[in-house]
């Protein structure tokens, strides 16, 4: 931004920000927005949430596939006025998604990293909690911890009353990972549909890629969910929101103890959140615990039955 300043800049134009960077970063960015503002520069400001816009601009234009469909003035930055413009994202969920244990899937007892301090919570079966990490400081942490890459410095980890720390735990079997744009990262452009669906299963079963039985069982489970896709051979040529059902399936069919998303929304138009809470929602009727690791809340709250808000490295207050 400032180097943008320096070179006498008219118009910047700031993209997406918020998925890049802390909640309490966020705020630093909008007042150094509002002070160049002042002086005579101009900002467009291009995110994929109402709530965001309405912060810090002095003027929304709504737009879908290229067209401008209203534009707001400030006086008119009201959530009714977005209302008919939007999905409704009060999804109605199957009552299997509440029915959570109370074992215990994951217990962290004060650990401690180079980021984290003396950080205690216990997460249910089933459940689904955000972790948001208004200075994000601990998120990378917490996945480094369980892919066993990292040891915490003090403190135990239990995954369903299992040292994690224990080489003999097979970790990796139990817990699986959804990165932050996930159809950039996670898929193998050179491979089917199906053997992109089937990748995570053939490291629990070795002899899938040898039995096409075992797939032609798996299609026609998967096939009603997700289409005629699940036959391509290219997926080069599918839309996002398939490739997207692709990634989320593939866990799915896995069926891990618990599954970490990390910024899930981020990038995600107002169709694409809408429809990855519902994926979210599938993973959940299959009994598998979500964490949502997060920098801005975004549409978490939306599928979270809990909130954990963290700073500096340290567990601050936990919402129900």
């Amino acid at each position: 931004l400032l180097k943008a300043v320096i070179t006498d800049a008219k118009l910047i134009v700031i993209r997406d920000i918020s998925n890049f960077i802390s909640a309490t970063d966020i705020f630093k960015i909008h007042d150094l927005i509002r002070h160049f503002s002042k002086l005579g520069i101009s900002f467009l400001y291009i995110c994929n949430h109402h709530e965001e816009a309405f912060k810090i601009c002095d003027r929304i234009s709504l737009m879908e596939n290229g067209k401008i469909l209203k534009i707001l003035n400030k006086k008119e930055f009201k959530d009714e006025m977005i209302t008919p413009y939007t999905l409704d994202f009060s999804i109605k969920e199957s009552s299997a998604i509440h029915k959570i244990s109370r074992n215990g899937i994951l217990k962290f007892t004060d650990v401690s990293t180079e980021n984290i301090k003396d950080m205690s919570f216990t997460i249910e079966k089933g459940e689904c909690v955000v972790f948001l990490d208004m200075n994000n400081t601990i998120l990378t942490d917490i996945v480094r911890l369980m892919l066993n890459e990292i040891k915490p410095l003090k403190g135990r980890i239990l995954l369903d009353g299992f040292e994690c720390t224990d080489k003999r735990f097979n970790l990796k079997k139990r817990v699986c990972f959804i990165q932050e744009n996930p159809i950039q990262t996670m898929l193998f452009k050179g491979m089917s549909y199906i053997d992109n669906l089937c990748f995570l299963l053939g490291k629990k079963y070795p002899d899938i890629w040898l039995n096409n039985n075992i797939k032609k069982s798996i299609i026609q489970e998967y096939g009603p969910l997700i289409g005629e896709d699940i036959y391509a051979n290219d997926i080069t040529r599918i839309a996002p929101l398939s490739l997207y059902n692709l990634i989320y399936y593939r866990v799915h069919l896995y069926h891990p103890d618990i599954v970490f998303c990390m910024q899930p929304f981020s990038g995600a138009d107002m169709y694409l959140r809408h429809h990855i809470i519902e994926l979210i929602n599938q993973l959940r009727k299959k009994k598998i615990t979500v964490v949502i690791l997060s920098v801005n809340l975004s549409d978490t709250l939306t599928v979270a039955d809990r909130l954990m808000l963290i700073e500096r490295g340290q567990l601050r207050k936990e919402y129900r």
